[in-house]
């Protein structure tokens, strides 16, 4: 008898209804920061929340939505797994797994983070799948259904069911017979299928988040209509002058993002940034920011007038003894020499940087980085230094980045604006360096 579909994803990564869980009690502690803690219940909240609408999203829901539906309709057919197929199940997988020199079944479930209930249930209702399927299709006694089998059936036995509407969007995610599956067991779902560095990630968001709903309420500050339309503006504009995006329609971004203006007004992220903004914004009323300008407008105006269009040719160099850069420092050097030649003779700049640059984000692109101020965070800081040194359309000569060396080439000169539109940027500004020193305070400290 062939392996259980259960254990072709175990063994095989193949994408399936049995997804690895990593089980943590809700009402224990998830996390801690320097303003409080939040339990696994919660997080499982926060991430459903930020995942609802997102590729790991839909996959998890799938999921759960196949397994809630595999249940229920093997109980309405009173179809059961016996003792004797799970022993006989288990015996196969440790045939398996030792076939595959993976050791024992207790050691890869130690050494995979799977307790043994989690792994229990979810091969119980593999197990439960495959009679479903192997009753539909007619399949003889002794044959088991091939993953590829199962899919097709509770695809098509699914195809519809999670679309059904719920009570509440805000609280549930979909509706399974009759069951409403609630937004923090999608985030559950979610986090099983996430590694640590982004789990980390989330963790930061989710105090971030908090921090700023916590001193909003202490503050009296409200998140409403205005505060969202702010910051879907500030979106719009931002795309806008997108180096990649700009032209993009801002609905086809949201599309690409997952979501639409509806569902990004309730996704936390976004909540967070307005909030932050509103905090921000009401430590000084419209005359207080236009005093705070205009006591230190040179240096305002300097850091954050003036903005340049810049493109840039990334050539990837180490120094000795790094195994990851094959290229040397000096041989990044001279053939960013060499290029710099050719260009304007043989090659304009975006042409050269679609050619040879190692930066793969802006490569397809031109080169471009987008517009920079003296104090954009877009590059890093020699990076930007240079480019506000060198005259315009000119291209610099070789410049030594962390990465290796580069080329830069300043494409346009933005003057400073009016003074309504520098008061915006010296808010922005501020805003930035709060969500620094947030992260600074946050000490988190991940119990996962």
């Amino acid at each position: 008898m062939r392996s259980s579909a259960l254990l072709f994803v175990l063994l095989f990564g193949a994408p399936s209804l049995a997804q690895t869980a990593r089980e943590a009690t809700p009402d224990a502690v998830a996390f801690r920061f320097a303003r409080g803690q939040m339990s696994y219940a919660e997080f499982d909240e926060f991430i459903g929340r930020v995942h609802r609408r997102s590729p790991q999203g839909q996959r998890a829901l799938e999921h759960l939505v196949k397994r809630h539906f595999v249940e229920a309709e093997a109980t309405r057919r009173g179809i059961a797994v016996s003792a004797a197929e799970w022993s006989a199940f288990l015996s196969r997988t440790r045939v398996e797994l030792e076939k595959a020199k993976q050791g024992k079944l207790e050691e890869w479930l130690a050494r995979e983070g799977i307790d043994r209930a989690s792994f229990e249930r979810l091969a119980r209702v593999d197990l439960l799948l495959e009679k479903l399927v192997a009753q539909d299709l007619g399949l003889g006694a002794n044959a088991t259904p091939t993953p590829a089998q199962s899919q097709l059936w509770l695809g098509d036995k699914t195809k519809a069911v999670a679309s059904a509407s719920v009570s509440d969007p805000s609280r549930f995610a979909a509706r399974i017979e009759g069951e409403e599956l609630t937004v923090a067991e999608l985030g559950g779902a979610v986090r099983d299928l996430l590694d640590r560095q982004a789990l980390l990630e989330l963790a930061r968001d989710a105090a971030v988040e908090a921090s700023v709903a916590q001193e909003a309420r202490r503050r009296g500050v409200l998140l409403e209509a205005p505060e969202l339309d702010a910051e879907l503006a500030r979106m719009r504009a931002d795309l806008a002058e997108h180096p990649r995006l700009s032209g993009l329609p801002f609905a086809e971004y949201l599309s690409q993002l997952g979501h639409d203006e509806a569902s990004l007004r309730v996704d936390p992220n976004f909540r967070t940034r307005a909030w932050l903004h509103a905090l921000v914004a009401s430590q000084r009323d419209a005359a207080g920011w236009r005093e705070h300008y205009l006591a230190r407008r040179g240096d305002f105006d300097r850091a954050l007038g003036e903005r340049r269009s810049v493109a840039w040719i990334l050539c990837r160099g180490a120094a000795e003894g790094n195994p990851l850069v094959s290229r040397k420092l000096p041989e990044a050097r001279a053939m960013l020499v060499e290029l710099r030649a050719r260009i304007g003779r043989e090659l304009s700049f975006g042409e050269a940087a679609r050619l040879h640059s190692d930066h793969e984000a802006s490569r397809e692109f031109e080169g471009r980085l987008g517009w920079l101020t003296r104090l954009s965070t877009r590059a890093e800081k020699a990076v930007v230094d240079a480019a506000f040194a060198l005259a315009p359309e000119s291209t610099s000569e070789p410049l030594p980045t962390r990465d290796g060396y580069a080329l830069l080439r300043v494409l346009g000169v933005e003057p400073p604006p009016g003074e309504a539109t520098m008061i915006e940027r010296v808010v922005a500004y501020e805003v930035s360096r709060e969500r620094a020193a947030l992260l600074q305070r946050l000490k988190l400290e991940p119990r996962f």
